[in-house]
């Protein structure tokens, strides 16, 4: 099976680049020839190229439909697609006829800003970017009320292409969560076919034995949204604190500084930290910590800590009661509450590092993520099938 992917990266690579490239790799281990068609995410875009890609897309139909038929594929399958390709790649995909299917790895479709979290606080104000008037009033896409009306216009052109052309929309949507199938399903308005395909890693990483690990990891952007000053305030009212790592920066990097420069025999923070390096300090730490306040699609930190056999203490919203199982503790959002979890996982991790273990291989494996991966493509390709045989 040839299968052509498309992907366009931000402007700081994350977690969700890892997880395609994950994807990649392990199709391409099972016997399938794969294409990655990857775009960087550009920091100064010029007049004419925005004006193109948000409302002709001309450039990427070209360099889209070139590269289908180039490569010629069985099957397509769009990852992320803003801010590189736009719109225009929907046009060319629908012009080929090939069967497609696109992955959701987070809330773009039903918010500007793609996590549906506003002035530190949820916001459900809009169910479709395309129509996103609350969101463009509040500038939410980068803050910025020019930057949001673009964004919505593009989006607006996406929805027409699923809505009125032929091969215009996917023939499944994959989500990366049971909660957010659940929310897509009640969120939208078109018939479509969401699937849940979680995500995996690349590499099977090897946990260490409980008697080497010690102390907490925090790993993340240092944002409120993602919930680090709870993690701080909580670690602070432990009467006995243990050892904690802060891999990240971000708007509340201050915080980190203020927190090693308080305890600087206890806090170690790591602003920026190669990958290999953070997974080994994660799998030498007892805990790990991962409390976002929105709605977490899918939770990537979490599944590499309970790969590792390091139970999560977690803030339980969106996907990560789903990621983390049995193998952490769910906590209220308030410091209180964070500190008391905190307290009792401490005593216990070394016992929930089996469960975090065992429900990682259950669940998201390599062979088990990319064989539903492959049910997929094949689905869509036999749909296709079935329907042209129809046509006849």
């Amino acid at each position: 099976m040839k299968v052509l992917m498309f992907h366009s990266d931000y402007r700081q690579p994350g977690g969700e680049t890892k997880s395609v490239h994950a994807e990649v790799a392990h199709l391409r281990r099972r016997g399938l020839e794969v294409e990655l068609a990857q775009l960087e995410a550009l920091s100064n875009v010029g007049v004419v190229d925005a004006v193109d890609k948000v409302l002709t897309g001309r450039r990427a139909f070209v360099d889209g439909l070139a590269t289908i038929r180039g490569f010629r594929p069985d099957v397509i399958h769009i990852q992320n697609i803003w801010p590189g390709w736009g719109h225009g790649l929907l046009r060319a995909v629908s012009e080929s006829g090939i069967p497609w299917v696109q992955t959701l790895r987070n809330y773009r479709w039903t918010c500007l800003s793609a996590n549906h979290f506003r002035a530190g606080k949820a916001c459900f104000d809009c169910t479709q970017s395309s129509t996103a008037v609350a969101g463009l009033r509040h500038g939410c896409y980068r803050g910025s009320k020019a930057a949001s009306t673009a964004l919505m216009l593009h989006d607006a052109n996406i929805r027409a292409i699923r809505k009125r052309r032929p091969n215009g929309a996917p023939r499944s949507v994959i989500v990366l969560s049971e909660s957010m199938r659940d929310y897509f399903t009640s969120a939208s308005s078109e018939n479509l076919n969401f699937r849940v395909k979680y995500n995996c890693l690349e590499d099977e990483p090897r946990p260490l034995p409980v008697q080497q690990r010690n102390g907490l990891v925090c790993i993340g952007r240092l944002e409120r949204e993602k919930g680090f000053d709870l993690a701080i305030a909580g670690w602070c009212a432990l009467t006995q604190k243990p050892r904690l790592h802060i891999v990240g920066d971000g708007e509340l990097a201050p915080l980190a500084q203020q927190v090693q420069r308080e305890h600087p025999e206890l806090v170690t923070w790591h602003p920026q930290l190669p990958h290999h390096d953070t997974l080994n300090l994660l799998a030498s730490s007892s805990l790990s910590i991962n409390l976002p306040r929105w709605q977490e699609p899918f939770g990537r930190v979490a599944l590499e800590s309970i790969a590792l056999g390091v139970p999560v203490v977690h803030s339980g919203r969106g996907a990560l009661s789903e990621v983390v199982g049995p193998g952490g503790w769910a906590a209220a959002l308030h410091r209180g509450d964070v500190a008391d979890v905190l307290q009792r996982a401490l005593i216990d991790a070394e016992w929930k590092s089996a469960d975090a273990r065992e429900h990682y291989l259950a669940n998201f494996s390599a062979d088990a993520t990319t064989r539903q991966l492959h049910k997929i493509y094949v689905e869509a390709i036999s749909d296709a099938d079935s329907l042209r045989m129809d046509a006849r």
